[in-house]
């Protein structure tokens, strides 16, 4: 039975299990940014162009941006209870090693440049067919390989107390993600991808992988709005703090 639509969306009854739909963004009412908030968003803008001039300088940038994305892979590994090092990642040769914990990583590092690859040389923008290779790429392999690998769940899944949408919900509710990430121009982009972040991980697409996959698009999306040339940034760290 359908609940009181809010802001955020509804809670609709199925089977023994009350889900949530998210609304379809952007807001509605529209986000009013006062004062304090757009200080806050110029503070942001002005450390976005810090790191930009810092990574301008830096010798040997491949190798940089190589470690750069392994430790963030770590990081957003370890979220999910995935423990690794750097040193271990850096060192890992799959023909040597079976180590599930490693292996995992270097999907997520894969993954990564994979959607990099896609969106500059295929010019595919974030899209629905980008997150699924992106998933593809991340659970090949490893334990989250019988989990449907590139492909939206059709069962519910559980997330502490929250039920996400009905699998049938799925297709639609990506579609109109995928239409705010690429069409709705008039929002500032810093929030536009906050926004679909939480979006994403609310929809809960996948039968697993959610949370990296989710955290990988954050870098995605802000290097398809230019709001950073190449994947350096550490959302991971952030959120583990």
């Amino acid at each position: 039975m359908k609940q009181q639509q809010k802001r955020s969306g509804h809670y609709e009854q199925f089977g023994e299990h009350q889900h949530f739909i998210p609304r379809n963004l952007p807001p509605s009412p529209a986000l009013g940014l006062d004062r304090d908030m757009l200080e806050l968003y110029g503070e942001a803008m002005q450390s976005l162009g810090q790191l930009a001039e810092a990574q301008k300088r830096i010798p040997g940038k491949r190798q940089f941006l190589d470690i750069y994305i392994a430790k963030e892979a770590v990081f957003s590994s370890q979220i999910e209870n995935i423990n690794t090092t750097l040193t271990q990642v850096l060192e890992y040769n799959s023909r040597q090693s079976e180590n599930k914990d490693i292996q995992e990583v270097w999907n997520y590092i894969e993954s990564l440049q994979d959607g990099i690859q896609l969106m500059r040389e295929i010019n595919i923008p974030v899209s629905s067919r980008l997150i699924r290779e992106c998933h593809q790429k991340l659970l090949s392999g490893v334990r989250g390989n019988s989990k449907t690998p590139g492909k939206f769940r059709k069962v519910p899944v559980f997330v502490g107390s929250l039920v996400p949408p009905p699998a049938h919900y799925i297709e639609d509710l990506i579609h109109e993600l995928e239409k705010f990430i690429n069409e709705n121009t008039s929002m500032l982009p810093l929030i536009r991808t906050g926004l679909a972040h939480v979006q994403f991980e609310t929809i809960h697409p996948f039968l697993d992988g959610n949370g990296r996959i989710g955290r990988l698009l954050i870098v995605l999306t802000m290097m398809d709005y230019q709001l950073i040339s190449e994947p350096v940034l550490y959302p991971s760290f952030y959120f583990m703090k």
